[in-house]
């Protein structure tokens, strides 16, 4: 539809085939359809052919609005659902061998990871600043996520694990639908080349330390019920609070190995930073968190103890909407 300016001559306010189509119902002369037409009060025309036009035009705009709010609605949805899993490793050595394994490694973390990280590992990369989430000081050996016991360095199955899948809740994202198998553990040699704990044999991963994860039980309503205990009985309440979202009364206080306030998670949302699956709900509860105020309960619980923790756990996920994310006041726990 055209626009006109004021200065236009009558003649010129409304094109001719406008007024003498026969699509737009109007079926009179030229001279008849100026003679009857006044000036429009705003730049859109009002005449019939507006007002076929219009159910059309608006039907679009409903369409586009009705699909971007489904995708919205999977997309959100899919931040809290088990994601398809890439090749994992469970059982691995503390190395990785290949020839030119840490150089590629290198050439890889240069290009996907620096920007966050740093160049030197030290998480001081020129995009850190814009994060919610600070990167992790890769040469601290404050590695959350690990197989091994709390104050000894990763694997290189844990750090790959953690390349492949992120870190979900934080702007880590999962590089196992990106880069190949190959890719990912050279990147995983090189980070290990990072971290001084791994040089040194007190803290170096030893094959034998790595936690064991037996399968599962029978995870029913008993395993949440006694998990449910479990999880009042051991003081997990005191930092996730009693409906485990994170309001505990020793949240407000938490801190982490740098002395940045953190905030425990909140198990409503089913997402976890440790890692979709159940077994790495229970990896985390064994192990512990390295760098945070989680201790390991592996000397504490037994298994059987441990997976109806996880079972209680999971069962504190609640159906979030769409609004629910858009709105959210801190996106990191949700």
């Amino acid at each position: 539809m055209t626009r006109f300016r004021a200065s236009a001559p009558a003649s010129r306010r409304f094109p001719s085939r406008c007024s003498t189509s026969s699509s737009c119902g109007a079926g009179r002369s030229t001279a008849s359809a100026r003679a009857s037409t006044s000036w429009p009060s705003s730049p859109i025309s009002t005449s019939s052919c507006w007002s076929t036009r219009r159910p059309e035009l608006l039907m679009r705009i409903l369409l586009l609005l009705c699909n971007t709010a489904a995708f919205l609605a999977l997309w959100c949805a899919g931040c809290a659902t088990d994601a398809p899993e890439p090749y994992l490793p469970e059982d691995v050595g503390q190395t990785v061998e290949g020839p030119g394994l840490v150089s590629r490694g290198a050439h890889l973390y240069m290009k996907y990871c620096q920007p966050c990280h740093g160049a030197e590992g030290k998480g001081d990369g020129p995009a850190a600043d814009v994060l919610d989430t600070p990167p992790r000081d890769l040469t601290a050996g404050q590695f959350k996520f690990r197989s091994t016991p709390m104050g000894s360095s990763p694997t290189a199955g844990d750090l790959y694990r953690v390349i492949a899948l992120g870190v979900p809740g934080t702007e880590m994202p999962a590089w196992g639908d990106r880069l190949g198998e190959q890719e990912m553990w050279s990147i995983a040699a090189y980070v290990q080349t990072l971290e001084p704990g791994f040089g040194d044999e007190a803290t170096r991963p030893k094959p034998e330390a790595v936690i064991d994860i037996p399968a599962p039980p029978e995870l029913g309503a008993d395993a949440v019920a006694s998990g449910q205990k479990l999880f009042g009985q051991f003081g997990c309440t005191s930092c996730h609070g009693e409906d485990g979202r994170g309001g505990g009364p020793s949240a407000a206080d938490l801190e982490d190995y740098t002395g940045r306030p953190i905030a425990p998670p909140d198990f409503s949302t089913g997402v976890y930073k440790s890692g979709p699956r159940p077994r790495d709900l229970y990896r985390t509860i064994a192990t512990g968190v390295s760098g945070v105020p989680m201790p390991g309960y592996a000397g504490a619980l037994k298994p059987d103890q441990i997976w109806q923790v996880v079972a209680y756990i999971r069962s504190l996920r609640q159906e979030r909407g769409v609004f629910d994310y858009l709105l959210a006041t801190d996106p990191g726990r949700l």
